[in-house]
């Protein structure tokens, strides 16, 4: 094959030789033009992304230290521009795709990709309140009077329709009530709540199946709704981040099946918990020999789940991308609801320790922490999604909010609950003072992949190399050495004396790094952002205030467009690549988050109102006695 090759090549190159001057010319202008309309027709998102950032900029200059300011005019000024750049945004979704899912902003155009309910619009509604855009909010909200959820659709994705549209809803609701404009109270939120339970009755359905997890998917068909798949799979994350929604609906709607349905996965999940691969040294005719056990109480779950039976299955575990908010929504449902399902914090309790001891890792150069998933013979990837980037916020409010001292508000009804701890006082305490120095290490890597990128803006998938492999090791082992765990029990073991490795004191780069851009995409995403605020808020300290503006200004300068804003590819390239896409969430959580970022009052203190994974604010509240009684809640 390759001598015919050859051969093809050398008559080609007789052909030309044997043309005249002006033919060959000719050739080389339609080659040429050719190649240059291939180019402009490359589009980088769909295609593979550029392996290494060290390829593109491997001597980026480290950037200044941060100037940290409490410069309150400054700060007022700061939120003036991040509340034009939601205007600009959302505006633009106005003029040339409003009722309709999602903006694309380079062509003018607009997309159904999500149930064609007018998905910009409900996600945006709370942002708008939170903002005190009125006028943008009374115009989505006559939009949303005439919303109908009984006409035909091919599929409706149950965990994005949950958690944008059902948070939407349920969330615009919560802050319309306390609106100082009457037509807010008054009118729109009992609409609100009207289509949150209308929805809410439709998604419920998802949970008719013979084990009581959860269907990916449904299908309107002549105003009934039918099961899709009912017989297959699902994922960690999609089956259990919809109990926030449906537990707030069933407190305001005194509904018991919201609560019923969606509490029987956590049934499942604290039957099953812990039962993962882990590697285990057993004794076979007198040998030591390494082997993947499934009793070894890991307190983490694989990512797959067979709905018909509810078993999981599979060797995937992942913090990140299909397991993200299950593990978020752990410690959340048990802020939400007073700190009255106690089962709760012992599952995230144990789920925390299994991420700290199994998944999470330093990098070979600068020690920095990070978490990453696990695959076969529960061997880490080394690949760090920007979603993980939740998972510092998480680690911080936990370490803040469970802490056996933190002075609840005693205006907050939920604060007369005080939690009952699973471990005595002071062993809760040092667990959450390991919580927290995790989430400082993994906020400071976000930060880094936001900081050394050309752009500022951290990619799709940071990759950690593992160190060289040992003559004779094994491709599985290598990564061992930088294991998190083992060095964490060195150090309790010490008496806690001295630096926790990954936590401080990191080596500047140097312009070398210890991390590839592995996917340069940038997806207008939150969770970098969140993870700053939440940073701040929880530790009081300014620099991640001031780190989570530096994110948003260098997005804000990379991803705007004449027409709204846009995703890009090559975060490290001096002029990333747009992509005509404006997801709603960049509306929903990412401006929400850069937003109260600058804020110096606290519109949403976070001992009264918990985010869903969507960034839509409920408030605290407490079950009832009654409640706690009929609806078995533990």
């Amino acid at each position: 094959m390759s001598r015919l090759s050859n051969m093809r090549a050398r008559d080609v190159l007789h052909a030309y030789r044997r043309m005249t001057l002006t033919r060959k010319m000719a050739t080389f202008l339609l080659c040429f033009i050719v190649f240059v309309l291939l180019l402009r027709a490359y589009d980088p998102s769909g295609g593979l992304p550029i392996p290494s950032s060290e390829h593109l900029h491997p001597h980026k200059k480290p950037s200044r230290p941060l100037k940290i300011t409490k410069d309150e005019r400054l700060w007022k000024e700061r939120s003036e521009i991040v509340k034009e750049a939601f205007h600009h945004a959302y505006t633009d979704y106005e003029k040339f795709a409003f009722g309709k899912d999602e903006l694309k902003p380079l062509s003018n155009g607009s997309q159904n990709n999500l149930n064609g309910w007018g998905l910009t619009i409900v996600d945006s509604l709370d942002t708008m309140l939170l903002m005190g855009l009125d006028k943008e909010f009374e115009r989505g909200m006559e939009f949303v009077k005439g919303l109908k959820f009984n006409g035909d659709t091919s599929r409706i994705p149950f965990f994005e329709t949950i958690i944008r549209y059902l948070g939407g809803f349920l969330s615009a609701y919560y802050l319309a009530l306390q609106s100082h404009v009457p037509l807010h109270r008054d009118t729109y939120a009992p609409i609100l709540l009207k289509k949150a339970n209308e929805l809410g009755e439709m998604l419920i359905t998802a949970f008719n199946t013979k084990s009581g997890l959860p269907v990916t998917g449904l299908r309107v068909q002549d105003g009934s709704v039918v099961l899709l798949n009912p017989h297959g799979e699902t994922y960690l994350a999609e089956m259990a981040s919809c109990q926030m929604e449906f537990k707030y609906l069933a407190h305001l709607t005194k509904e018991a099946v919201y609560f019923n349905k969606s509490d029987k996965v956590m049934d499942l999940m604290q039957e099953q918990q812990g039962q993962t691969p882990a590697r285990a040294m057993v004794k076979e005719n007198g040998t030591m020999v390494e082997k993947i056990m499934n009793d070894q109480n890991t307190g983490l779950w694989t990512i797959r789940w067979y709905v018909e039976d509810g078993k999981m299955y599979g060797n995937t575990i992942s913090a990140g991308a299909m397991g993200d908010s299950a593990y978020e929504y752990l410690l959340k449902q048990y802020l939400l609801s007073g700190r009255t399902e106690k089962r709760l914090l012992n599952m995230y309790l144990d789920a925390m320790d299994g991420i700290i001891n199994n998944m999470m890792y330093l990098s070979t150069r600068r020690n920095l922490l990070y978490v990453t998933d696990l695959g076969q013979w529960a061997s880490p990837s080394g690949n760090m999604d920007h979603l993980s980037c939740y998972l510092p916020g998480v680690l911080a409010l936990g370490a803040k909010l469970l802490n056996p001292d933190y002075p609840w508000p005693d205006a907050n009804p939920p604060s007369r609950i005080r939690p009952r701890a699973p471990i005595p006082s002071k062993d809760l305490k040092a667990k959450l003072d390991l919580h927290m120095r995790a989430a400082i290490g993994l906020a400071h890597t976000c930060w880094v992949s936001y900081e050394e990128m050309e752009t500022g803006i951290g990619p799709e998938i940071m990759h950690f190399n593992a160190p060289a492999r040992e003559d004779g090791g094994l491709t599985r082992d290598q990564y061992e050495s930088v294991k998190w765990g083992p060095k964490v029990a060195e150090w309790e073991k010490k008496g806690r004396s001295g630096p926790l490795v990954g936590t401080e004191g990191w080596p500047a780069s140097g312009g070398r790094h210890d991390w590839d851009a592995r996917d340069q995409r940038y997806l207008l995403r939150p969770e970098a952002v969140e993870a700053m605020y939440l940073l701040w808020k929880t530790t009081g300290d300014n620099i991640w205030r001031e780190r989570g503006w530096k994110m948003f200004e260098a997005i804000n300068t990379h991803t705007r467009n004449s027409v709204g804003y846009t995703s890009i590819s090559y975060v490290n390239a001096l002029e990333p690549h747009k992509v005509n896409d404006m997801p709603s969430f960049y509306l929903a959580e990412t401006l929400k988050y850069a937003y109260l970022n600058t804020l110096e009052k606290d519109l949403l203190p976070l001992d009264r109102n918990v985010f869903n994974t969507e960034a839509h604010p409920f408030p605290a509240f407490a079950w009832t006695s009654q409640q706690i009684k009929e609806w078995g809640i533990h």
